[in-house]
Parts: C-alpha cells; structure tokens; sequence
C-alpha cells in the first residue's frame, strides 16, 4: 500500500469515527435543550474545547513551529472558518429547542449535498457520476433510517421553524468543509482546529455575552454538565480535528458524506442503552449506507 492510498484510507476512517462520536450530540442536545441557552452551550464547549487542545499542544510543543506561525499570519481565514461553524453549533441547539432529533437529522442529510454543490462553484471539484450516485445512495439509506422504512413517517413529518433555522447551519457546515483545505496554509490539522476553535470561542461570547452572564453555571444539572463535557471533548475538540484532517486528505463532498452514518449510528446507540434494537426495515438503511461509503472509498482508491 503506497502512502498516498494509506492517507487516504486514514481520512476515510476518521470520518466514520466522526459520524460516531456526532451522533451522541444530537441525543444530548434534545436532553439539554431547556436547560441552558444555546449560545451559552456553545460558548462553553468551544473555550472548553480550545483549552484542552492548547494543554495538549503545550505538552507536545507543536504549536510555536515554523510550519505553523500561519495561524497568526492569516487570522481573516480563522475568523471565516469559526463563523461558519459557530452558525452551525448554534442553530443546532437553538433547532432542537422546537424539533425533534429525528427531523433534525432528516436536514442534517442534505450536508453531503449541499457540500457537493459549493465544492462545484467555489472549489471547482466536479463530481464524478460514480461520486454523484454514492451520496444519492447514502442519502437514501440515511432518510430510510431516520424514518424506518415508513412512507407514512415521512408525510407524517411537519417543516417547522426549528428544521429551518438549522438549515442555515447546515449550509454553514457545508462551507466549512469546502473552505478547510483552500484556506489552509500548511499549518497541521491539529494547529488549525485549535485556530479556529479558538477564535469560534471569542465570537461566541462575545455574540452572547448577555445569556453567558445569566447563566446560573454552578448550579447546572449534572446531565448539562455532562452534555458540556462531552460536547466540548468528544463532539468539538476531537471531531474538530478528525474533520480538519479529513478534509486535507479527501474531497469535501466525501468528508461530509459521512454525516450521513450519523442516523444508523443513533439507531444503534438506541439497541444498545434503551433495548430499542432497529428494525429490519431500518437496517436496509444502514446497508445502502455502507454501500455509499464503500464506493466512496473505493473511487479514492481507484483514482489513486
């Protein structure tokens, strides 16, 4: 296996490992939704986040380099990037105060789409057929999850304000993905999350000064304790980086197509800590999923 072909492969398997770790967040969210303002969750997981990242990078000495001194030289191409994904984070929260999780993850689905047409106009990458048939597939399969194989679910699922308002973060996110690899400027992936981690967590307190302030933090619930703990670590810090060295290693599109792993995932995670094992109707989901993925990851390796 030649290295290009091993980088690729190791982008390819930090995606599914994001689509695992992001699929716990959208449970949390549902959970915490009422319990503590979406700007000000945001806020503590991202200074949460780029704190224990700027402690790692301290431990190992990997941010003062020369190949890094970027972050300091470009700051309008982290300060871009942290208001794209700041969009998102908060959307996200603000969404799921009046929708559920399932219809969130029915819009959280068009990402790989939409990725794939602002990779089309803004980075120029065109989408092979074979590319294009793989993300209609996993868009098929991700949809069959979130409604179980149920036509009747699918007309039973109202559009409402919530869908709506996290649509726009969705196309942020989009963005985001497209823009990681162009306005990189050599600095390592670790580097450039912690960038714009960093800068994502000024805008949002300063963006949401006042409902940070309000914020009774010592006397949260241990459950928005714990939704904070593992948003900041787990769903923001690692999964910023995994997506950070993803997207330096294979297309947009393909990065984002992961997202829709993220349902079956749920599903999963369902069978496993409330006994609510999915269907077999919902498991023909999970396969078109792999399906996509798989030809995704062999199109990779067949260009290379």
């Amino acid at each position: 296996m030649n290295e290009t072909i091993f980088n690729l492969l190791l982008g390819h398997i930090a995606m599914l490992a994001f689509s695992l770790l992001v699929s716990l967040s959208f449970v949390l969210g549902v959970i915490v939704a009422d319990a503590i303002n979406p700007i000000a969750i945001t806020g503590a997981r991202l200074l949460l986040a780029a704190l224990i990242l700027l402690i790692f990078m301290s431990l190992t000495n990997s941010l003062l380099t020369s190949r890094n001194w970027h972050l300091f030289k470009n700051p309008k191409n982290y300060a871009f990037l942290s208001i794209l994904i700041s969009v998102y984070f908060i959307t996200m929260f603000e969404g799921l105060k009046t929708s559920s999780a399932i219809s969130m993850s029915a819009v959280f689905t068009l990402t790989p789409l939409l990725t794939g047409v602002f990779s089309h106009l803004l980075a120029y990458q065109l989408l092979t057929r074979k590319v294009f048939f793989a993300v209609v597939v996993g868009a098929i399969g991700s949809l069959w999850v979130i409604f179980q194989g149920s036509l009747e679910n699918v007309l039973e699922m109202n559009i409402g304000t919530g869908e709506l308002i996290f649509f726009v973060g969705c196309i942020a996110h989009s963005l985001y993905a497209v823009y990681i690899p162009i306005l990189n400027r050599g600095e390592s992936s670790l580097v450039q999350t912690f960038g714009v981690l960093t800068i994502s967590s000024i805008f949002v307190c300063i963006l949401g000064i006042k409902p940070i302030s309000e914020t009774d933090w010592l006397n949260l619930p241990m459950i928005a304790i714990f939704a904070i703990l593992y948003l900041a670590i787990f769903a923001t810090a690692i999964t910023f980086f995994l997506i950070q060295f993803s997207a330096q290693r294979i297309k947009g599109v393909k990065v984002m197509s992961y997202t829709y792993a993220v349902p079956f995932w749920v599903s999963l995670a369902s069978g496993l800590i409330l006994n609510t094992w999915p269907s077999i109707q919902t498991l023909c989901g999970g396969v078109l999923i792999g399906m996509a993925l798989y030809l995704l990851l062999q199109d990779d390796i067949k260009s290379n």
